[in-house]
């Protein structure tokens, strides 16, 4: 017999002796980086301490050679970012400014443009134009503040900061057509520089009793995390279907996510070719794994979208939450008269069914961008392969699906009709997987196994 937490009149016992304090982590390679350069950031090693990598932050001032304005968040600054010891690479994110568009997108209010996102991520702080970041000239700098979320950053254990090979972070910087989009043509944003950069991650101390009670209640240190793969593939704009073998092969897979961009504006200056996707016309989404197409049935697109905004939902745990929140579509409000006491009339912008992503004419600019922009798309599908729903990241099992015997293979079907953007599609892919972290309690070296 037990009683609920209500009727739990028990004291709260008294945590191990241990100290907690901030660490600010400075750059191995200099202090000022430019594009397509890489920033290396070496963790110290300390004895009896732990890094509690969920809530660290990355710290830096962004400042291009042209007016411009971020492509939505300081995110799209970054190309990649790798997490590796001496052992190896332990997690790799490629396409980083694209999929944490993707995240902002899925699960953030409109609002936060205005105030965390302002405040921290570079978010320009405008609701009707969530995909213009802060703007900036040649003479300023936007200092950020960016909340890390993938891999290792993503688990509720800390990582011992006393292993043999000290934990590694490689950031290589985007192209600044990647990164920003100009204020106006003819003003490029040829180059941009980071600088100020810090890393700042909370760091538990314990005290050498506390310590050998942890070590001797856990003589194996195992961190499960869900760590991400990148792969790209194009489809041409006439081409009705996409089956092509993602190379993706790791033990326990729980998450597909896609998206599609005109791959006539990646990398081109004055379009927001990082932030805007497109929904390409695609009428069914599946996948082939060991010989059997998942889902069983294909997921309809339709003209609603409403079948595979449902499978995002549940993909990243929204479904069925009342106040889940995201960006997925806006709204456009416009003046009716002129009077003080105006009337406004309020439009719904589907984005997430843009099919055309050309916002402006031949000479597009940052301040071409309409307020809520019906050629500004934000269409992605997500795929939950757990075969066990109820299981819980706090749980002690996983339960995805083991692609080891044949990868993964789209099973893409588009309209017979081409895309009105006139261009193939370059497609994204992230596959999140169960990764298992070893630390030897002898060696203190670090493995990995997928």
């Amino acid at each position: 017999m037990s009683f609920s937490t209500q009727l739990n009149y028990s004291r709260k016992p008294k945590a191990v002796a241990s100290r907690s304090t901030r660490l600010n982590v400075y750059a191995a390679n200099g202090n000022s980086w430019l594009s397509g350069q890489t920033i290396t950031i070496n963790l110290p090693q300390l004895p009896r301490s732990y890094y509690n990598l969920r809530e660290a932050v990355l710290k830096f001032k962004v400042a291009p050679t042209g007016a411009g304005h971020l492509q939505q968040s300081a995110y799209s600054v970054i190309n990649s970012f790798t997490t590796s010891t001496n052992n190896g690479v332990i997690d790799k994110l490629e396409g980083y400014g694209v999929y944490n568009s993707i995240i902002m997108d899925a699960q953030l209010d409109p609002q936060v443009a205005v105030g965390v996102g302002s405040l921290t991520m570079g978010m320009g702080g405008n609701t009707d134009k969530i995909k213009l970041g802060k703007g900036v000239s040649t003479t300023t700098k936007i200092p950020v503040c960016l909340p890390l979320y993938h891999g290792l950053f993503n688990t509720d254990r800390s990582f011992p900061a006393d292993t043999s090979s000290p934990l590694r972070f490689d950031i290589k910087l985007a192209t600044p057509n990647e990164a920003f989009i100009r204020t106006a043509h003819g003003t490029e944003v040829s180059e941009f520089t980071i600088t100020d950069l810090e890393f700042i991650v909370d760091v538990t101390e314990l005290s050498p009793d506390a310590e050998v009670v942890l070590a001797s209640t856990f003589p194996d240190f195992n961190i499960t995390f869900e760590a991400i793969s990148h792969t790209t593939t194009t489809k041409s704009n006439a081409g009705t279907q996409l089956n092509e073998n993602l190379g993706c092969r790791y033990s326990s897979v729980n998450k597909i996510t896609a998206c599609m961009r005109p791959q006539i504006d990646i990398g081109t200056a004055g379009v927001l070719s990082s932030v805007n996707r497109t929904s390409g016309k695609i009428d069914e989404i599946a996948y082939r794994i060991n010989g059997q197409q998942v889902p069983q049935k294909s997921i309809k697109v339709d003209t609603d979208f409403s079948e595979v905004v449902c499978e995002n939902l549940k993909a990243w745990g929204d479904l069925g939450s009342r106040l889940a929140p995201s960006s997925l579509q806006t709204q456009n409000r416009t003046d009716t008269t002129d009077a003080d006491n105006e009337a406004t009339t309020t439009v719904q912008v589907e984005n997430f069914k843009v099919e055309d992503l050309k916002f402006v004419g031949s000479t597009p600019d940052a301040v071409d961008i309409a307020p809520n922009d019906a050629n500004i798309g934000t269409f992605f599908t997500s795929l939950d392969l757990n075969t066990m729903p109820a299981i819980t990241d706090s749980s002690a099992l996983y339960s995805g699906v083991s692609t080891l015997g044949s990868g993964i293979i789209t099973d893409f079907k588009f309209s017979s009709t081409p895309a009105s953007n006139s261009s193939d599609l370059l497609l994204d892919f992230w596959i999140q997987y169960t990764s298992v972290l070893n630390i030897d309690p002898v060696s203190k070296s670090v493995f990995v196994s997928v």
